[in-house]
């Protein structure tokens, strides 16, 4: 429950800001439907798919990247800005959604215990 909250008000947050700064909602359309796409679901059941599943889908490299974005343009209004705030925008779709989330649970901690068991 608390993960749809979170997803929510990121996802109208980014989706409010990008709106105001860009308009464009065919990218905002593709954004929400093709990282998943782009990824197999048996990619997804190894190993590495399942880190690069992951990484897509946490905060951290967004972060870095729409402060990047900050420090080299203060006007906001370049490429490099929009990419992170549709980055975000996925994210909190796909914690609206759950679908992402295999069985219910955050990747971090679903992929983390995968691997502990393999490992035995």
């Amino acid at each position: 429950m608390i993960l749809r909250i979170e997803g929510t008000v990121l996802f109208v947050v980014t989706l409010s800001a990008y709106m105001q700064l860009f308009s464009n909602l065919w990218a905002v359309a593709a954004v929400i439907a093709l990282p998943d796409l782009l990824l197999p679901k048996r990619v997804q059941a190894h190993r590495i798919g399942s880190w690069i599943f992951d990484i897509i889908h946490t905060y951290p490299a967004p972060a870095l990247l729409i402060t990047y974005a900050v420090i080299r343009d203060y006007t906001f209004q370049t490429t490099l800005a929009a990419i992170p705030l549709l980055w975000f925008m996925h994210i909190g779709f796909d914690r609206i959604d759950r679908k992402s989330t295999r069985l219910n649970s955050s990747h971090l901690g679903i992929s983390y215990a995968v691997f502990c068991l393999k490992k035995k």
